[in-house]
C-alpha cells in the first residue's frame, strides 16, 4: 500500500479514517497547549504511524506560540518560576519541547493580558 508522491518518493497510502482520528486526537492535545513535537510524540504513543501522525500535524490549525504562552502562564501561576526557569522548561527536550522562537514569544508576552 504505497504510492509515488509528487516528489518521486515512495509514500505509504494513508487511510482516511486513521487520518481523521489522528487529527481529532491532535486537536485534543492542542486544547491542552502542547508543542508540535509533543503532539507528534503523543500521536505515536497513541499508536498512530509516523505518516498518519505527520498528516495530523500538517493539518492541525495550531498556534504553537500561543500554546507556549499558555504553558508559561501556568508555570508562572502555579510554580512561581522565573522567566529563565520557564524558558528552560518550555524548551527542555524532556518536558514541553517548544522551539526557542515559541518560548521567546511566550517569555516576551508573559505579562500581557
Amino acid at each position: 500500500r504505497h504510492y509515488v508522491g509528487y516528489d518521486g518518493v515512495r509514500q505509504p497510502k494513508l487511510d482516511g479514517k486513521q487520518n481523521n482520528a489522528a487529527l481529532k486526537t491532535a486537536q485534543d492535545y492542542n486544547r491542552i497547549h502542547l508543542s508540535k513535537k509533543r503532539i507528534y510524540e503523543m500521536l505515536i504513543y497513541e499508536g498512530f504511524n509516523s505518516a498518519t501522525a505527520q498528516y495530523a500535524i500538517n493539518h492541525l490549525q495550531a498556534d504553537y506560540k500561543a500554546n507556549a504562552l499558555a504553558q508559561a502562564r501556568e508555570y508562572r501561576k502555579y510554580n512561581n518560576l522565573s522567566k529563565t526557569e520557564i524558558y528552560e522548561r518550555l524548551t527542555s527536550p524532556s518536558l514541553r519541547k517548544f522551539t526557542k522562537e515559541e518560548a521567546n514569544y511566550a517569555i516576551q508576552h508573559l505579562g500581557d493580558k
